[in-house]
């Protein structure tokens, strides 16, 4: 049994569990190459995608088409939305506008990247399409012995590095999965904000407006209040959306967002989330020059807070070619710390062997 991983939209968060679990059922694992996810970007040239990071994932998956299966991320899991990111289908239901829109591929299995799935749900699904390949009790003993890896420990707050920053960089997820890319960002807002004036006063919050798990100081430390001349050449980095807990933002968004989906509220979140922090004085919002979505989602921002905020449109600063290169995701396993939880025990793999 063969089974292609499409690994360009937030592998980080889906892929350890995917990828070990049919590696339990002896599967060979087969990733896109560079070179093969080149060749297909060709074919999609005529196509209109939300950004080009969907459209490296389509290629990714038009390159994988010589597999039993192809493992396909759904950003958005379980939700769906008129509004924002809902009105477009590649991120509303990325595998199912995959296939719809070239029906040649193979028999997909969608992992929900942003929410855990219903065990009971994707075991039976799972089961029910690979029935003819792998036994249903060794499926289930698989399953049993890595359904743990479900469960993922919360991105931990950097406070330290949340006071010392002036800005935020936010936008969505699947922008932030490469770290060579997360640097040249960080290095253009750190020239953009060596022109930032401070002239806003502190803005006061009360516990009823301050956010959950929030620390809000409204002066950025200085090397003398740091009392360290180890410290002195600390950069000042802006605080980015990607090191902060992607479900403590989608709570952040609360009520302005019910009505979004996950990854848009994400954003709004964190736009909420920074907005309360007085040392934070500029908001930078990563664009795709082409993502209608992105471009929603810069106006929602600006309404919604009262720090000044600027879009860093990618094809401005990136050509195509070096886009590619920063954004395209290796084969290589995310690194995923695990929390040990009850719920998922192995008690099915103990149930099976005994």
């Amino acid at each position: 049994m063969r089974v292609g991983f499409v690994t360009q939209l937030l592998w980080s968060r889906y892929g350890l569990f995917w990828h070990k679990l049919f590696e339990s059922l002896d599967a060979e694992i087969v990733f896109s190459t560079k070179e093969g996810t080149q060749k297909q970007l060709s074919r999609l040239d005529d196509m209109t995608f939300s950004s080009y990071s969907f459209k490296i994932a389509a290629a990714q998956a038009l390159s994988l088409d010589d597999v039993d299966f192809l493992v396909v991320p759904d950003v958005n899991y379980g939700g769906s939305s008129i509004k924002g990111s809902g009105q477009d289908p590649w991120i509303a239901d990325f595998p199912e506008t995959l296939q719809q829109t070239f029906g040649a591929l193979p028999k997909i299995i969608v992992a929900p990247a942003n929410a855990q799935p219903i065990i009971s749900e994707f075991e039976a699904m799972l089961i029910d399409q690979i029935y003819n390949l792998v036994d249903a009790g060794v499926m289930r003993r698989a399953w049993g012995s890595r359904k743990s890896l479900l469960k993922v420990k919360k991105i931990k707050r950097d406070q330290a590095a949340e006071q010392r920053a002036q800005s935020a960089v936010l936008g969505q997820a699947w922008y932030f999965s490469q770290d060579e890319l997360i640097e040249r960002i960080n290095k253009k807002v750190e020239l953009l904000d060596a022109n930032i004036v401070d002239e806003s006063p502190a803005i006061e919050t009360t516990s009823d407006s301050a956010p959950v798990d929030a620390v809000v100081v409204n002066t950025v430390l200085t090397d003398s209040e740091e009392g360290s001349d180890e410290k002195a050449d600390v950069r000042k980095l802006p605080l980015l959306q990607a090191n902060l807990d992607p479900a403590m933002l989608r709570q952040q968004a609360g009520g302005l967002a019910n009505d979004l989906l996950a990854s848009d509220q994400e954003i709004l979140g964190a736009s909420r989330y920074v907005g309360h922090k007085g040392n934070i004085k500029k908001l930078y919002l990563v664009v795709d020059s082409e993502s209608g979505a992105d471009a929603q989602l810069l106006r929602k921002i600006e309404k919604q807070t009262h720090k000044a905020v600027e879009s860093i449109i990618l094809q401005e600063h990136f050509s195509e070619s070096e886009l590619f290169d920063l954004l395209f995701i290796t084969e290589e396993m995310p690194e995923i710390i695990v929390e040990d939880d009850d719920e998922f025990a192995d008690t099915d793999t103990a149930d099976a062997v005994a």
